[in-house]
C-alpha cells in the first residue's frame, strides 16, 4: 500500500492522505477545508497570491516564474539564473499552481499558462492578504 503522506520528491506532506482530516470553523461558522491550508503552507504558493493580490489578480506562469526567482535570489543575495527559473516554472507548473487551483484560490490553465485570482469580497481578499504578506508589509 502506497504512503498517502509521501508528496512531490518524497516531501512529507502533513495531513495529505487522512482519511477524515479534520477542517476548522471559520469566524463566520463555515467550515474551512484543510486543502486550504495545505495551499497556503507552501512559501512560494503565499508568494504567488501575494503577488496577484498586489499587482493585477492575473497573470501568467512564466511571469510568476520570473517573479519568484527573483524574489529567491533576493532572499540569498544572489542572482537569478535561467537555471533557477527554469526549476521554479517547473515547481509552478506542476505543483504550487494546481495546489492553489484544487483550494479553489486560484484559476490555472495549465494549456496556455493563465493564472487568475478567483473572485473573493473585499473583506475575504483583506483576510487572504493578510495571511500571505510577507513579514516586512505586515509590519508596516
Amino acid at each position: 500500500m502506497a504512503d498517502n503522506n509521501i508528496g512531490y520528491m518524497g516531501e512529507e506532506q502533513p495531513g495529505e492522505g487522512r482519511v477524515g482530516a479534520e477542517e476548522e470553523s471559520s469566524p463566520g461558522g463555515e467550515r474551512i477545508p484543510d486543502r486550504f491550508y495545505r495551499a497556503l503552507s507552501a512559501v512560494d504558493r503565499r508568494r504567488c497570491l501575494w503577488y496577484l493580490l498586489e499587482q493585477s489578480d492575473a497573470s501568467d506562469v512564466r511571469e510568476l516564474a520570473t517573479v519568484l526567482a527573483g524574489w529567491e535570489a533576493s532572499d540569498t543575495g544572489s542572482m537569478s539564473t535561467e537555471s533557477d527559473y527554469d526549476a521554479v516554472l517547473l515547481e509552478l507548473h506542476h505543483r504550487h499552481l494546481p495546489v492553489l487551483d484544487d483550494a479553489g484560490i486560484i484559476e490555472y490553465d495549465a494549456d496556455n499558462g493563465a493564472v487568475t485570482l478567483e473572485d473573493f469580497d473585499d473583506s475575504a481578499r483583506y483576510q487572504l492578504a493578510d495571511l500571505v504578506a510577507p513579514g516586512d508589509a505586515r509590519d508596516g
